[in-house]
């Protein structure tokens, strides 16, 4: 065998191999997303029965957030009175700093998901009119990518959700799906009435 053609060998043994870890880690996504589709649907049931539905909304958030490979998720509250979005839950680098915190129902890619009532995947925020700088410029945050979806019960907005930052790939219609699902039960504990913003509690130092 020459050795032209045992290059060419090894060249496609390495292609078949990078294939087969690609169609390896697809399948084991898929099998993660089903799994969270299957969990999704029962935690309807669940969470409307726990004596604490917002916590235990806060958990199946940190799970979606995990198994969809987002750095960071949130659930805002749309506030009618003052047209303003309410940061009610949050996942990842700033859950200390945005509950509680406010920003214009009408600003923002949120604000535009809100008004609109149409889901959105912005894989490239910083070059969307839409996307605000707010909460990067004041927290020293960087936004990279937003999937944002309204929550409703029936014609009356509740709110929206958010998931930020997927690594190492972009948002897709797949993850919109999946978190569709989590959107109707997040829009379900909403409906009950106005809920109060979670903050994680902070563990108690120890000195010695």
């Amino acid at each position: 065998m020459s050795s032209e053609a045992l290059r060419f060998l090894q060249q496609e043994n390495t292609r078949l191999q990078a294939e087969a870890l690609i169609h390896q880690e697809e399948i084991a996504t898929l099998k993660r997303y089903v799994a969270m589709a299957a969990e999704l649907y029962q935690a309807r049931a669940q969470i409307a029965a726990a004596s604490e539905p917002l916590l235990a909304l806060n958990e199946l958030l940190a799970r979606l957030v995990a198994v969809i490979g987002s750095k960071d998720g949130s659930i805002l509250q749309w506030d009618p009175e003052t047209n303003e979005l309410v940061f009610i839950l949050v996942q990842g680098e700033l859950q200390q700093e945005l509950p509680g915190r406010r920003i214009p129902g009408d600003g923002g890619v949120a604000g535009w998901v809100a008004s609109n009532r149409i889901p959105v995947i912005v894989n490239q925020p910083r070059q969307d009119w839409r996307f605000s700088f707010q909460v990067d410029e004041e927290f020293a945050f960087l936004t990279q990518s937003i999937m944002c979806l309204p929550l409703e019960a029936g014609d009356r907005l509740l709110g929206v959700m958010e998931l930020v930052n997927k690594e190492p790939a972009k948002f897709s219609e797949t993850d919109q799906v999946l978190t569709t699902i989590f959107a109707d039960v997040a829009a379900m504990v909403l409906a009950a009435g106005p809920v109060q913003p979670i903050r994680p509690t902070v563990p108690d130092m120890e000195f010695f």
